[in-house]
């Protein structure tokens, strides 16, 4: 996180703060919720248990919106992509400047990603989950910076809008973070640097 947060202040000017991660001891196996919505799951489990507070004093629950949520699996949970506030039944808040999807939920790295990223595995160990020519460690940073920009309203560039240009966004081309040619498009920079969620 602290690899995106610094690469975002450098392209906008302004990044996200971040609270410490917190631990979520499923009640389901990896299995369980590959068959099912992870989300959904611990969301579920969220509402059902006693209330969790991060270290920012904020309760965790995925319909609180000052929060963007960001989940890292340790097993292979099917763990992917996002989802935005809707999608969970969250009533809608006009106080709230990004309603009505944002801030949603975004899948982070999965499994063998998180190995990937605390170097106990090689990226030539996980070249099976990528598509050549990218970059194991660069796609997962990619992939999860295209979907926490997604929760915060960030569209996919197109080329036929944008050009060639458009690829060389994380928002297009997320394969290529890490790459000295990576960089926000000037459309995505004044976005941000207007979003509500920077500082």
């Amino acid at each position: 996180m602290a690899v995106l947060q610094r690469w975002l202040l450098g392209q906008v000017g302004k990044t996200w703060e971040t609270v410490p991660a917190m631990r979520i001891n499923s009640l389901k196996t990896a299995e369980e919720h590959a068959a099912g919505n992870v989300y959904f799951d611990v969301a579920e489990q969220l509402r059902t248990q006693p209330a969790r507070f991060d270290e920012g004093g904020e309760r965790v629950d995925f319909c609180n919106w000052r929060r963007l949520y960001v989940l890292y699996s340790t097993g292979d949970t099917n763990l992917q992509n996002m989802a935005g506030r809707s999608v969970f039944g969250c009533s809608s808040d006009r106080v709230n400047p990004l309603e009505p999807w944002g801030p949603g939920r975004a899948g982070g790295p999965s499994g063998w990603a998180i190995e990937l990223i605390a170097g106990r595995i090689s990226e030539d160990a996980c070249r099976q989950h990528v598509a050549p020519p990218a970059q194991p460690l660069g796609t997962v940073r990619g992939a999860t910076l295209h979907e926490m920009l997604h929760c915060l309203g960030v569209q996919h560039p197109t080329e036929e809008e944008h050009g060639p240009e458009a690829w060389l966004s994380p928002m297009a081309g997320y394969w290529h973070f890490g790459t000295p040619d990576c960089r926000l498009l000037p459309h995505e920079i004044a976005y941000l640097r207007e979003s509500p969620f920077f500082s």
